[in-house]
């Protein structure tokens, strides 16, 4: 008996335009709309990518998804619409794992302390349960628990973003994580240049 798959995101017609003031003090403003007619879904337990040359919207459709930038259409999440999410609810559904995983980490904050930081923010778990928690999630991620004591400092490039990544998921909500990466073009073959394309591809964290 098939059942229904569980839409974490829904994108629908979701249109972005901004002003663009040009080079020079006698340039005259104009519009240039970023996205139009945006209609995505991102499934539980799945990786959504979108891939795309700079400059088609892949970015600005990510910022809209987290509100910080206004648009038309409907975003709803976890079936609920995004206008109707206060800051608090939204946060516990919906986190961004950044590009550069250097900039993200608090140089003078120990990895556990980085990773524990949404669990207290929602105030989920007791201190014991919440370094339990992260130190399951570095598991997963290959690194072992000795980790959640050192700096950012102490990790190479790659193991900063295995940190990074697992952040949000520790705390055991149905999270969906927007990741931004830039590909090298010789990497990521776009069949439409200029548009994004979606690619998909389930997500399995537990062994």
């Amino acid at each position: 008996m098939s059942t229904a798959v569980e839409n974490v995101v829904e994108v629908s017609h979701v249109n972005n335009t901004y002003t663009d003031s040009g080079l020079g003090i006698f340039s005259k403003q104009t519009k240039r709309q970023v996205l139009h007619d945006v209609c995505l879904t991102i499934r539980k337990d799945e990786f959504f990518g979108l891939v795309g040359e700079s400059g088609c919207g892949k970015s600005t459709l990510a910022n809209a998804i987290l509100g910080l930038i206004p648009y038309e259409g409907s975003i709803r999440v976890m079936g609920r619409e995004r206008s109707e999410l206060d800051r608090f609810s939204f946060s516990s559904a919906v986190q961004a794992v950044f590009q550069d995983p250097a900039s993200a980490l608090n140089p003078r904050k120990t990895i556990g302390f980085t990773m524990r930081e949404p669990l207290r923010a929602h105030k989920i778990g007791t201190r014991a349960e919440q370094d339990a928690a992260v130190g399951s999630m570095l598991k997963k991620v290959g690194l072992n628990e000795t980790y959640a004591a050192r700096y950012p400092g102490e990790l190479s490039g790659g193991q900063k973003q295995r940190v990074c990544a697992p952040v949000f998921p520790c705390a055991g909500h149905r999270s969906c994580n927007l990741f931004r990466y830039r590909f090298h073009a010789q990497r990521a073959h776009v069949p439409h240049p200029g548009r994004c394309e979606p690619v998909r591809a389930r997500l399995r964290l537990h062994p």
